[in-house]
């Protein structure tokens, strides 16, 4: 595995600087941050015996999506061979190294699961690296970065490396901005990656680039301070604005969205879950480099239901292409979902509130351009609430973002999930799965019957 330039640079200040004991890394996406990290943890993993280096993300599912595939293939990269130099514990989400007995241990940072942060606590780490931190609550990162340096009985340093975007909250309070104006504490050093630090092919840079603008300055320009977000259908303040760490209170009927792909590729097969107009969770059940079937996806579905209590009437599935092969299967078990067809006529006399004084007099060229609109409108009211501590709410909220919008005389346009994909290079999956479990609650909670066809 070779490095660039940047990432050596990195290693060389471990070596030189030991007055520096946290790495904050930020910048542009595909710059090789979280992969730079994974190779500085193994590296001390296989020199120092028994060292614990705990990997940190906001949720254990999101973390073997994304992470742990991080750490394994740059063990492939640096020539490692499991069952010879170390062992994959799944169950564990361990990293094990055979001949010193270190550990890589992927950790949860959840704060709805560890309140008073007993469990984080408890941890013993010879270094810590947190990855995305920005997602995860201040007060839980600050203890997890005292977890250091209490395993390091082997001449290990004692670090915390935390990679993330600076986007706002305390990650942009606590960091960047110290960093912009030169006040960093003298143990802190952040180091700011550019697009020009990429291992990203050419063809796939110019892709990025083409992604909506306020995006490409904030997540390739470094331009965290960029507010221009005109042209999307939603804006990235209502998802500060509508974030809810309590569910005390939420109440109403289950629902789920489910957007279905089977092959591999670019697509995901999602599962997304509501209670009343809260969003509680995200699931990926195929990622885009998996490849699965339409009966293992609906009895993984009718398992989620289940576990969840959501009935299959209150269960969107996409009707169209393999959803179709989903809801068969689905129906041959005794689960007749409910069919979503984003292209569908738009339904007449939608309101989105209790006393029905809100009716849409817009005219929309689809089912799915309405339904968005829908969304936006009770996102910027603050009617729709996202729990904080939900999976790949990151992720949801770019590929939200992503959909522009046009207007010809009285119809609204929503971008089609089609032209995204051609534009970004990726299918907004999530973001149609959770609309299509939010569209059942407005059904359901406000009595709006199905749609009679207007548009030929």
């Amino acid at each position: 595995m070779k490095l660039k330039t940047k990432q050596a640079g990195i290693i060389e200040s471990i070596r030189t600087r030991p007055e520096i004991d946290t790495y904050v890394l930020i910048g542009s996406v595909g710059t090789g941050k979280t992969a730079v990290v994974a190779h500085i943890g193994i590296s001390l993993c296989y020199k120092y015996q028994e060292t614990t280096w705990h990997a940190w993300r906001k949720n254990n599912s999101v973390s073997r999506k994304t992470l742990v595939r991080t750490y394994l293939r740059t063990l492939k990269q640096m020539n490692f061979v499991e069952g010879v130099d170390y062992k994959w514990r799944d169950r564990d989400m361990e990293i094990v190294f055979k001949h010193n007995n270190s550990i890589i241990t992927f950790s949860e940072a959840n704060r709805s699961i560890d309140k008073d942060l007993n469990k984080v606590k408890g941890i013993d780490a010879t270094c810590n690296h947190i990855d995305e931190a920005n997602e995860l609550d201040g007060e839980m990162v600050e203890m997890i970065e005292s977890r250091k340096g209490r395993n390091n009985e082997y001449g290990q340093p004692s670090l915390n490396f935390i990679t993330m975007n600076p986007n706002s909250g305390w990650a942009k309070k606590k960091y960047y901005k110290p960093y912009r104006d030169g006040t960093l504490p003298e143990n802190v050093a952040v180091i700011e990656f550019t697009i020009e630090d990429s291992w990203q092919s050419a063809i796939d840079i110019k892709r990025l680039m083409n992604r909506s603008k306020w995006w490409v300055q904030r997540f390739i320009k470094n331009n965290w301070d960029y507010a221009d977000e005109t042209g999307s259908i939603l804006s990235s303040r209502w998802f500060d604005q509508n974030k809810i760490k309590d569910l005390s209170g939420i109440k109403g009927l289950k629902s789920a969205g489910v957007d279905v792909a089977i092959k591999r590729g670019g697509d995901k097969a999602v599962y997304t879950l509501w209670h009343g107009l809260t969003l509680l969770d995200i699931i990926i059940m195929k990622d885009n480099d998996e490849e699965t079937d339409t009966d293992s996806l609906a009895e993984l579905v009718i398992e989620i239901n289940a576990r969840n209590q959501v009935g299959y009437k209150n269960t969107a599935v996409d009707a169209v292409g393999n959803g179709a092969g989903v809801i068969g299967s689905g129906k041959k078990r005794g689960h007749d979902f409910f069919e979503y067809v984003s292209g569908a006529s738009p339904m007449p006399n939608l309101t989105i509130n209790e006393d029905k004084e809100e009716v849409f007099s817009t005219d929309y060229n689809m089912l799915r351009s309405q339904v968005i609109h829908a969304f936006a409108l009770m996102m910027e009211a603050g009617t729709v609430k996202l729990y904080s501590e939900c999976p790949y709410l990151t992720e949801f909220e770019e590929e939200a973002m992503e959909h522009g919008y046009t207007e010809d005389k009285k119809t609204l346009q929503i971008e089609s999930k089609e032209k995204i994909k051609e534009r970004t290079g990726a299918s907004p999956d999530i973001f149609d799965a959770v609309i299509m479990g939010f569209l059942l609650q407005i059904v359901k909670q406000y009595k709006v019957e199905w749609a009679a066809p207007r548009f030929g």
